[in-house]
């Protein structure tokens, strides 16, 4: 009785009728789809390495990764591509593709891929950073600040006087020391972080002869690169959203940043609690203040 239903059914002139249409769908989209819809052409990417599926072709780029790209570009060109994990990196290796990309396209590889070691969100690289667009607002206001504050004639004039100030100061401490050995190292360090600090807040963060001080201003520069230049599975697989920090690298990096906002965070709240008149040192700080900018702004521009 079922097998006759069942003929009676798959027989009948309506099944006939619906079946049809059923069965040319998938046809017409395939029509559809490849000779009626146009699609948008996306450039073909440079010449590269074949990639291994969710591995890309990480194998190839070893420790020294700069000599594992000059390798690969003997083989694929000055202009070439790689898959690293589910990223798509482009290579240039020739001072002519530097300057297609550097100085006549300049506008458009303005963008800046952002480590996933950088403990923001995206809103906030857009709002308290230089890692945000490059073309947008707050970071042309930023630029702008910073073009009139530290780069125009007189604040370079100022900044030379500044180092000449610094090197002398150094000069003095190593006399102090005639005939004693002396570790140059810090010394030459303290000088230049106290010039970039007395540029943004007009105050020496380190003594000349505070080892322990430059230690630690050393250790904080030098904990954050490595959190930036360390390779980051996270970097290479963006499917992994929010906090997904496999080799800690987000949290080193936001730890070591609070330690380090700590070096100018008592000039910043003694500029606060100051009447506006009384922000004589023109210097960056004070500029940011008046603009509105907050303690969050101000720790993140400094911090670069």
């Amino acid at each position: 009785m079922q097998e006759s239903m069942a003929e009676l059914f798959l027989h009948s002139p309506q099944t006939r009728t619906l079946l049809l249409p059923l069965l040319l769908l998938p046809l017409l989209y395939f029509i559809i789809s490849k000779y009626l819809i146009k699609k948008p052409r996306t450039p073909p990417l440079p010449p590269g390495p074949t990639p291994f599926p969710f591995l890309g072709t990480i194998h190839l780029l070893k420790p020294l990764t700069h000599v594992s790209l000059a390798h690969l570009s003997r083989t694929y060109g000055p202009l070439m591509s790689l898959k690293l994990g589910m990223e798509t990196l482009v290579v240039a290796s020739s001072p002519a593709a530097a300057v297609e990309i550097l100085k006549t396209n300049d506008r458009t590889f303005s963008a800046r891929t952002v480590p996933r070691a950088v403990p923001l969100t995206e809103s906030e690289i857009e709002r308290l950073s230089f890692w945000g667009d490059a073309l947008s607002q707050n970071w042309k206001n930023v630029r702008a600040i910073c073009r009139a504050e530290l780069f125009s004639a007189k604040s370079v004039e100022a900044q030379s006087r500044l180092w000449e100030e610094k090197a002398a100061a150094m000069v003095g401490s190593l006399r102090a020391k005639e005939g004693a050995a002396v570790d140059m190292g810090p010394v030459v360090f303290a000088a230049v972080v106290n010039v970039f600090a007395n540029i943004l807040f007009s105050e020496d963060i380190v003594g000349v002869e505070e080892e322990r001080g430059c230690s630690e201003v050393r250790g904080f520069l030098t904990g954050i690169i490595e959190a930036l230049s360390a390779p980051n599975l996270a970097d290479f697989y963006p499917l992994f959203v929010g906090e997904f920090d496999p080799h800690g690298l987000r949290k080193k990096h936001r730890e070591i940043s609070v330690r380090m906002w700590g070096l100018w965070e008592r000039v910043v709240g003694e500029r606060r609690r100051s009447e506006e008149g009384e922000l004589r040192n023109r210097d960056l700080l004070d500029v940011l203040i008046s603009r509105g900018f907050t303690d969050e702004q101000i720790n993140k521009l400094f911090e670069v």
